[in-house]
């Protein structure tokens, strides 16, 4: 705290001045003086105007103002979202507007356990999902903790609160959650059979390459030609296709999830032959339309040479879905996860699977693997004993 004598009309007094912490809505710098004859009660001032200004845990920019959840919120996205990708601004945004329904117009300062635990419950009681709660939790509680760092407010009321637990039904408890991870073999065929039989373009392309490579579907649709390599038959990829507007013309290529994400991953001769087939195609098509059509040489575009999306994908799933009468969740991720049970049941370690999917670590992929492989567990010995049987006469 900084003092000095300073005249005024009623004769020399006593000023000190302090730096407050910084306005938290325009993050502009606050100074804080008091004056007095006596030095002592100046500098007490000075520290009961910064008391005020911390009244109830939260530092505003005058002792009637106040910061609502919404401007905390977007303080919090411009901060962690800068020099991000879209996608993962995108991510931030939606999740921290589900949390951002129920308590936009609140003064943060007022907010306790018990709010923060009413609008998970509400949340839970206004049908979204177990996963949408757990992400609007998890990134409101980044944002009160972010608060904390910024001397906003002293606790964060998302501390020890959890999101609550769906009651499940007898048929749900009963019911494997595994199986709904991928497609058994026999409904994977189906699927297969029904993009070459009835499917429309570009669905059978995709729908086996998803199955037989284990490649996100965003990663499926920015690949290129350039992306594989016939002489040592791999696919290299480095990229990903982020779409969300649901225009075609407005997409964007960009780094993959995860830095394990970037790889080179082999492929045999019949999806060798699958991805020459459908590059024959591409490029009859820039013939027929130009040189400006497709000049990047995606894999798969549209009539305008856009490539196919993610979004596009997930619906042309869902038509074929229909077409064989399955009633089951049908996604791209679920023909990624069927890759899992593929290479599992051929023998695969999962160290070789997890480096083909990309993951350092996952749990979905465990999941499946120990899934698969449950039943060759319990087959083991019998085939060993019919191998070496003779070594167990006595």
């Amino acid at each position: 705290m900084y003092c000095n004598k300073v005249k005024t009309k009623k004769g020399v007094v006593w000023e000190c001045m302090e730096d407050a912490p910084p306005d938290p809505v325009t993050g502009k710098r606050r100074r804080v003086s008091a004056r007095d004859k006596n030095k002592g009660i100046a500098k007490a001032k000075v520290e009961e105007k910064i008391d005020q200004l911390t009244e109830h845990g939260l530092l505003v920019a005058g002792s009637k103002a106040n910061i609502t959840f919404e401007q905390l919120a977007d303080l919090w996205l411009k901060h962690v979202t800068e020099n991000k990708k879209n996608s993962t601004k995108y991510s931030y945004e939606y999740h921290v507007k589900r949390f951002n329904k129920y308590v936009s117009r609140i003064d943060v300062r007022s907010f306790t356990r018990k709010m923060y635990q009413n609008v998970l419950n509400a949340m839970m009681k206004d049908g979204y999902s177990e996963n949408t709660i757990i992400n609007a939790h998890a990134a409101a509680k980044k944002i009160f903790r972010q608060a904390v760092i910024w001397d906003i407010i002293k606790n964060s009321p998302a501390d020890y609160v959890k999101p609550p637990k769906k009651l499940k039904t007898v048929e749900e408890i009963e019911k494997d959650e595994v199986l709904e991870l991928f497609f058994e073999e026999d409904l994977l065929e189906k699927f297969l059979k029904a993009s070459l039989k009835d499917g429309l373009k570009d669905d059978a392309y995709f729908l086996h390459t998803l199955s037989f490579s284990g490649m996100r579907v965003g990663e499926n649709c920015a690949l290129t030609e350039d992306d594989i390599d016939f002489t040592s038959n791999t696919i290299r990829i480095t990229k990903t296709m982020y779409n969300i507007s649901g225009n075609t013309s407005q997409f964007e290529i960009t780094t993959p999830k995860t830095q394990k994400s970037i790889r080179t991953i082999p492929f045999g001769p019949r999806l060798a032959f699958i991805f020459k087939r459908q590059i024959a195609i591409m490029k009859e098509e820039r013939l027929k339309n130009g040189k400006d059509f497709n000049p990047r040489k995606f894999l798969a575009v549209n009539h305008e040479g856009n490539p196919r999306t993610p979004r596009f994908i997930h619906y042309r799933i869902q038509r074929l879905a229909k077409l064989i009468n399955y009633k089951g969740k049908a996604n791209p991720h679920k023909f990624r996860h069927s890759h899992v049970s593929l290479m599992a049941a051929a023998g695969i370690s999962q160290d070789v699977i997890m480096d083909r999917m990309g993951h350092s670590d996952s749990s979905t992929t465990r999941k499946v693997y120990t899934h698969v492989t449950k039943q060759a567990k319990i087959e083991a010995p019998i085939i060993m004993e019919e191998k070496f049987g003779k070594m167990l006469d006595f």
